[in-house]
């Protein structure tokens, strides 16, 4: 389990589940090192493991995460995906218009 925020600017540290937000990622497990994989889940012989990291409840208003075994994780202002969400589902309306 993690042991404090995620975001590694925060002191915040993780006590219980009370605010924030777990984020669990499947990962396979990787071949080579990867910073944030725990080395007892890199030591698995085969199969997908779960991975956990938590944001605490300040930085969950503003961020969000992603992970990549080979990247490791990403920390996320939250606008940015509004903004990639929107811009795309404004292509897919004028995409939509243009067929009709």
């Amino acid at each position: 389990m993690t042991a404090k925020c995620a975001n590694p600017s925060c002191p915040a540290s993780f006590h219980r589940l009370r605010g924030g937000r777990l984020f669990r990622f499947e990962v396979q497990l990787p071949s080579s090192s990867c910073r944030d994989v725990p080395e007892t889940v890199r030591s698995m012989k085969s199969g997908v493991a779960s991975v956990y990291f938590w944001l605490c409840e300040k930085c969950a208003l503003t961020k969000t995460l992603s992970f990549d075994a080979a990247r490791g994780l990403s920390i996320e202002p939250i606008e940015e995906i509004c903004c990639l969400a929107e811009s795309t589902q404004n292509r897919l309306a004028a995409t939509m218009d243009q067929a009709a």
